[in-house]
């Protein structure tokens, strides 16, 4: 878990899981993986990849998980950016590999898109 700071300056927690139960809620979410990262301010803040079943509305798609994330979690824990992949890069043991998330992320090799 990461501390981070609400809008009003008071220490709180990122909680991946959290963040993923939720955007699994939305209708057309295969997969996803939040990670954290440190964004120009120097505050903490979520980024999720989700994978889909249907790429057809992928900027719909976007926009619904927002939504339902700012209806279902504090606005803290809201990603900040939703990124479409292909796939969710695995471990040989069968996790995700959120090691490699981040450091794609970090070093551009995906497209970012904050809201």
């Amino acid at each position: 878990m990461e501390i981070s700071k609400d809008p009003n300056g008071v220490p709180c927690k990122l909680i991946p899981d959290e963040i993923n139960r939720v955007v699994k809620e939305v209708d057309g979410v295969q997969e996803c993986e939040s990670i954290i990262v440190d964004d120009k301010k120097y505050l903490t803040r979520a980024v999720t990849f989700i994978t889909l079943e249907n790429e057809e509305n992928i900027r719909d798609i976007k926009s619904t998980i927002i939504k339902h994330c700012e209806e279902s979690l504090p606005i803290y824990m809201v990603p900040v950016d939703i990124i479409v992949v292909k796939n969710i890069p695995k471990l040989t043991s069968g996790k995700n590999n959120i090691v490699l998330l981040e450091d794609n992320y970090k070093n551009n090799k995906v497209k970012k898109r904050v809201r």
